[in-house]
């Protein structure tokens, strides 16, 4: 509104035709778009969110992972940030453990009943963690072993190797815990 108010001052004290005057609210309308997109990243649509990798989860699993992380499983287990948020780990290290946040991206359909592993009733999708969801979303509590330059080592996950991360998150104590 304040742009555009602006703008039709301009058009008056120069004194514009009236086809110029469509011509410039017109640009303006574009140009205010533009930005609103430019700063949102156009992350939110009406009926989508669109997110971008910030690295890749890198564990010995190429086919399959287990149901769930198993403690004792050899190999690597790390985040590798792409270089351009290497920064955002600064501190880091001041943490036991973090919220691994990724993309499912070779989950495949979903149902809403599901049977999860070692339980003999059905329940619904939103009680399991299974990975086969409507948003395709991965989310483990890991333990931070060590960080060098963009890679963070962690406790065995059960997640498929380059399965793109979306965020991590230090586990605050004080915030993040849950009494039964």
């Amino acid at each position: 509104a304040v742009a555009n108010e602006m703008l039709n001052e301009l058009f008056e004290e120069f004194n514009i035709k009236e086809q110029y005057r469509t011509f410039g609210f017109k640009a303006l309308d574009i140009l205010i778009e533009a930005e609103k997109q430019a700063h949102s990243e156009n992350h939110f649509e009406s009926d989508h969110f669109h997110f971008s990798p910030i690295g890749l989860v890198r564990s010995p699993y190429i086919n399959a992972a287990p149901n769930r992380p198993d403690k004792d499983a050899k190999g690597d287990f790390y985040i590798e940030l792409f270089s351009k948020y290497e920064e955002g780990l600064r501190n880091l290290e001041n943490f036991s453990h973090l919220h691994l946040i990724v993309y499912l991206d070779r989950s495949v359909g979903y149902s809403l009943l599901v049977n999860p592993p070692n339980h003999n009733v059905e329940v619904g999708l939103f009680a399991s963690r299974s990975p086969f969801r409507p948003n395709p979303i991965g989310l483990n509590i890991v333990e931070i072993k060590k960080i060098d330059k963009n890679k963070v080592f962690i406790s065995p996950i059960d997640f498929l190797d380059k399965t793109p991360v979306i965020d991590i998150k230090p586990v605050i104590k004080s915030l993040d815990k849950v009494e039964d």
